[in-house]
C-alpha cells in the first residue's frame, strides 16, 4: 500500500507526463507558430500604430503565460519523478 507522499508524487509525476505530452504535440507547435507570426506582425506594424502593438504585446503576453502554465506541470513532476527515485 502506498503512504500519502507516495501517492501524492506519483499523481503529479503523471500529470506532469501527461503535460508534457499535451505540450509537445498540440500546445507547443501553437506557441511558436504563433510566436512567428506576432514577430512578423510586430515588424510590419509601424511605431505610429500604438493600439497594434499593444494588441501584439498582449497576445505575447498570453501566449507566455499559457507557457508557463504547463512549464509549471511539467517541471513539477520533473521534480516528483526524482524524488521518488530517490525513495
Amino acid at each position: 500500500m502506498l503512504d500519502p507522499e507516495q501517492a501524492k508524487l506519483e499523481s503529479e509525476v503523471a500529470k506532469g507526463d501527461e503535460y508534457q505530452r499535451v505540450f509537445q504535440s498540440y500546445v507547443g507547435p501553437f506557441i511558436e507558430a504563433k510566436r512567428q507570426l506576432l514577430f512578423e506582425a510586430f515588424q510590419e506594424v509601424p511605431v505610429s500604430n500604438v493600439d497594434q502593438l499593444k494588441d501584439i504585446k498582449l497576445q505575447l503576453t498570453a501566449i507566455n503565460s499559457l507557457e508557463a502554465h504547463f512549464q509549471e506541470f511539467m517541471n513539477t513532476g520533473k521534480l516528483a519523478k526524482k524524488q521518488l527515485e530517490k525513495e
